[in-house]
């Protein structure tokens, strides 16, 4: 568990990296964005979306296996039955621990899922002259009959909402530590 929360707090890292970057680009055009720099800023946003999404799925398994081992005597399971947000409904435990954050969860999967699998996504060259955003475009499934859902976010808000997700997650994560282990 502690080797992959350091390797989650590496790519936190990176990821604080890449909103500094979003951040600077849009600082020194002075809000505007020119148009060779949109396809760099529309990649990165889907980079960064990308990668909270790993974040956060990792931290869900990390809490899962630590709820997991203290529930079972600090044994661990075989199978990880949740790995990632769109899991968390077929764990009762898991899902009711993170309802406080279903808004963010939900949020971050439906924008990160429309950049993996939306046809419609690549369509987009959207900029924020105010602020840095994450845009996207959800088409379920990919079925063109369907209405298709129109995203943007405001790079503070995901940052504050991942925030507020990881000190939770740490402070459960601290709290089974402090459990006594049992072999």
């Amino acid at each position: 568990i502690y080797q992959k929360l350091k390797h989650v707090n590496d790519r936190i890292d990176d990821l604080n990296s890449a909103f500094l970057s979003m951040c600077d680009e849009l600082n020194q055009n002075e809000g505007i964005i020119v148009s060779n720099a949109m396809a760099g800023n529309t990649a990165l946003s889907e980079e960064i979306a990308f990668w909270l999404k790993q974040v956060v799925d990792e931290l869900i398994c990390l809490v899962g296996l630590a709820e997991y081992s203290k529930a079972n005597a600090g044994t661990f399971p075989k199978v990880l039955k949740v790995d990632c947000i769109g899991m968390l409904s077929k764990d009762n435990v898991l899902n009711q621990m993170f309802q406080g954050h279903r808004t963010f969860l939900d949020k971050l999967n439906d924008v990160a899922n429309a950049h993996k699998h939306s046809f419609l996504n690549t369509d987009h060259r959207f900029i924020s002259g105010v602020e840095p955003l994450v845009f996207a475009i959800t088409l379920p499934r990919n079925d063109l009959a369907k209405p298709s859902v129109f995203h943007a976010w405001a790079v503070r808000d995901m940052v504050e909402g991942f925030n507020l997700f990881f000190v939770d997650c740490l402070i459960r994560l601290k709290n089974w530590h402090a459990q006594p282990q049992q072999a």
